[in-house]
């Protein structure tokens, strides 16, 4: 396959899908990091 011959539609999808796997990769940090303070034991204040 030629590099001149592919469509804009496979361009706007390969963004498309490192723009959601830049998205998932912040919602699994965040709730990775919500899921360790939900795991420590807590400490009575």
């Amino acid at each position: 396959m030629r590099v001149g011959s592919n469509p804009p539609d496979l361009w706007i999808g390969i963004a498309y899908q490192s723009h959601l796997q830049e998205l998932y990769g912040e919602i699994f940090i965040y709730f990775s990091l919500n899921l360790s303070l939900v795991m420590q034991p807590h400490t009575p204040r």
